[in-house]
Formats: C-alpha cells, structure tokens, sequence
C-alpha cells in the first residue's frame, strides 16, 4: 500500500486561483450552503492556422523549398533557426490555448511559415512559443486553431 509520506494525515489543500469566479448562495431548504462557479468571458480573437494542401512532407529540405528558401549545408538546423526566429517575432502572446478547429472556418491568419511555425510548436491543448518544433507533427496536424487572448488579439499584426 502507497502513502504520500510528505503530507500528514488530514491536511487540507486550498487553491484559490478561481475564487473569483464562485458564487456564494445562501443556505437551502436544508440549511446547506451551497457554490455555484460561472466562467468570466474570455476576451480575445480566435485565429486559424493551416498549412497548405501541397505540403506532404516533413523533409527540412522539402519545406524549405516550399517556403521559398534554397537549402543551404545542414538543412535541419537551417529549417529549425528558420521557425524558431519566426516564433521569436510571432505577433502572440507566450502561450495560446488550442481550440478545436473548424473545418468550415473562413478566417484564417498569417503565412505558412508561421502556420509551420504555430503547428510545430503546439500540442493538442496549448501553443507554446518555447516548445522545440516537431515538423512531422505540423504535416500530420495540418490547421490549428488559437484563442489569443487581449491585449494581443488587438494588435494590427493579429487582423484577419
């Protein structure tokens, strides 16, 4: 049988973090307090990201040349300094959340090497600009879809 040896018995773990968002009722029929949490709207724009449909290979130099660019001695590491200067420059804020994407979405944003870029660097959750890319996981993804949250979704750069 396991035990968490670092916590005594009956020690009570608080997070505080969401408080904001609890509603305090006041006592029921049974004299019961109960809390009721609601979600703050979240304000920001919703931005698409899609590779084009000719991209079928995670090959650095296929990708290279597809974004206009003549391979050049170690294509990996020239691919790799590529996205990780573009993520550097991307108009976003450190992290996105990843929404589901809609097939039928029109607006879509930015260029392909940033759509590479944001696909290479995100998980099924979340987009992170510090992530070390991982190009097959861009071809086999294809679009993705970003919350960017305010101030940044103001920016003009972020217009779709």
């Amino acid at each position: 049988m396991l035990h968490n040896m670092s916590a005594p018995p009956r020690t009570t773990i608080r997070y505080e973090g969401l408080s904001g968002n609890v509603k305090e009722s006041g006592p029921g029929g049974s004299g019961v307090c109960s809390r009721g949490y609601q979600g703050t709207p979240v304000r920001g724009r919703i931005v698409q990201l899609q590779l084009p449909d000719s991209w079928d290979s995670c090959d650095p130099s296929a990708l290279l040349t597809a974004l206009g660019v003549a391979p050049l001695g170690d294509v990996q590491s020239q691919l790799l300094a590529l996205v990780i200067a573009t993520a550097r420059d991307l108009p976003l804020p450190d992290i996105c959340v990843v929404l589901p994407v809609d097939k039928t979405a029109v607006p879509l944003w930015g260029t392909p090497l940033m759509a590479l870029t944001v696909l290479s660097q995100c998980s099924d959750v979340m987009w992170l600009r510090a992530k070390s890319p991982v190009f097959a996981q861009a071809i086999t993804r294809r679009q993705v879809r970003l919350l960017v949250p305010q101030p940044w979704s103001e920016a003009p750069a972020i217009e779709v």
